[in-house]
């Protein structure tokens, strides 16, 4: 079999040592390759290097990458992207033209741009392929959830028609029926002949559509025998009795002039308590969550905290008060990371706008410490970060405000299923120890599990099901 990509003894290197070593391994026609393995082991490295393209502070050190028997590194050639690979970004959002609608994004996409009278049809067939209604064809990435933005980028890169697919983490926003879906169409995608690189650590998603498996570990690559384990859900923590420190009543919301995405719903969160919100990609939980943050608008309803009085929804109009309560961690971090300011600059940040606390190095440790990252990590920019380590950073950046509500949006959907069991754990240590109310929007019910009580999000309306279990221990330090 002829292999469209061949990476030979491939190392990457940064200042402070290799990121990837001597990395080997070939891709041919209708062949599935997965790479998995922990966050910040280097995985996403490999699948941009398919691209002929580094992140800044990095250099190739060492080896070849091959695509149809040219190089590609340092300088990719023109006919590289798009048409012979096509390339789905861990964060969706970014990838994405905020001022551009769905449509056009799709449409200039197509390899073969069909004529105007056709062009409708076109992109609703396009939609269709991944699950998406006709109706988004009109919206702006803001006003898409981040499964839909996710399905977008994965019809864009199938309408340009590549010979090859590499696809980072492109499962990480999407509930499991989705999921099943998403897989379905990469199953045919590749009996077409269409060779896929799967970056992932979904091992259930890797067991099904996986020819081959490689373990990257330390920016070392191993073929990986036998199938992947199971992420087994862990056991979630007890109920409490503790005043209640967030009420949301009435609250109905939608994206400009369409159907509402919930209506009239309300929910009150007590100190020290943690709430899952689950639903589907789509169903408003992100946008009912960033109601609760400032950043978007309902058409009705109220907010209050602890004090009783209402709290304005705009974020510009929050006293500093509400705004150290109520943190959010989004579930794209590259968006909510400013690409030229380094780690300590985003966790100093909150420190001083919010506390007027001077940071120092032993404030920037502890924090990164926190999310199990090393206070090296403090001088690194964004863009030398794996999606899972800007994951973690976003959220010690969040911590640093001390808030009483913390809302974590699918903010273990990038990470392995060691850090996401690490990070859960920390989260549930953190809302022990500091009393910290936690609402969790996800669609993964082994994340949900780890909450005291579970509303779904379905039709607009909340369906509680609450249930209780143990806690999980943490070994933590105070952060500040």
């Amino acid at each position: 079999m002829s292999h469209i990509i061949e990476l030979r003894g491939l190392t990457i290197t940064s200042s402070d040592g290799p990121i990837i070593s001597d990395v080997t391994f070939a891709v041919g026609p209708g062949e599935c390759v997965a790479l998995t393995g922990p966050s910040g082991s280097g995985k996403s490295t490999i699948a941009l290097a398919t691209l002929g393209h580094t992140s800044p502070g990095l250099r190739v050190s060492g080896g070849r990458v091959l695509v149809r028997g040219a190089d590609v590194l340092p300088e990719p050639p023109s006919w590289l992207r798009g048409r012979t690979v096509g390339y789905v970004p861990q964060d969706p959002g970014p990838a994405l033209n905020p001022y551009v609608r769905v449509r056009t994004t799709l449409l200039e996409a197509l390899r073969h741009r069909p004529p105007r009278r056709k062009r409708k049809q076109s992109v609703a067939s396009m939609l269709d392929r991944v699950g998406l209604p006709t109706e988004l064809a009109r919206r702006y990435p803001h006003q898409l959830s981040g499964g839909q933005q996710q399905r977008i980028l994965i019809a864009a890169a199938l309408a340009a028609e590549p010979e090859v697919l590499v696809l980072d983490e492109p499962l990480t926003a999407l509930d499991p029926a989705t999921t099943r879906g998403i897989l379905n169409l990469l199953r045919e995608v590749r009996d077409s002949g269409v060779a896929l690189v799967l970056i992932s650590h979904d091992h259930d998603a890797v067991n099904l559509i996986a020819d081959r498996r490689y373990q990257v570990c330390a920016g070392r690559v191993s073929a990986s025998r036998g199938p992947l384990p199971r992420s087994v859900p862990a056991p979630p923590p007890r109920d409490g009795h503790q005043p209640v420190v967030l009420t949301v009543s009435g609250i109905s919301a939608r994206h400009q002039r369409g159907e509402p995405l919930f209506a009239r719903q309300s929910i009150s969160v007590r100190k020290g308590e943690s709430v899952a919100l689950l639903g589907r990609s789509g169903s408003g939980k992100t946008t009912f969550a960033r109601c609760i943050a400032g950043f978007h608008v309902p058409f009705e309803g109220v907010l209050r905290l602890s004090d009783g009085e209402p709290v304005p929804w705009r974020i510009q109009d929050r006293d500093r008060d509400h705004k150290v309560a109520i943190q959010m961690v989004s579930q794209s971090p590259a968006e909510a990371l400013h690409p030229h300011q380094s780690v300590r600059t985003a966790l100093a940040r909150p420190l001083w706008t919010l506390h007027r606390v001077r940071a120092t190095e032993e404030h920037i440790t502890r924090l990164l410490g926190a999310v199990a990252l090393p206070g090296s990590f403090g001088n690194r920019l964004p863009g030398e970060l794996s999606g899972g380590q800007r994951q973690r950073v976003v959220l010690a950046r969040a911590l640093a405000a001390r808030p009483s509500v913390l809302i974590c949006d699918e903010v273990t959907a990038a990470l392995d299923t060691d850090t996401r069991a690490e990070v859960l754990a920390l989260i549930g240590d953190l809302q022990a120890r500091e009393n910290l109310a936690v609402i969790h929007i996800t669609h993964d019910e082994s994340v949900a599990s780890h909450s005291q009580r579970t509303l779904t999000l379905a039709d607009g309306a909340f369906a509680a099901s609450p249930h209780s279990g143990a806690r999980l221990a943490y070994a933590g330090r105070n952060l500040l």
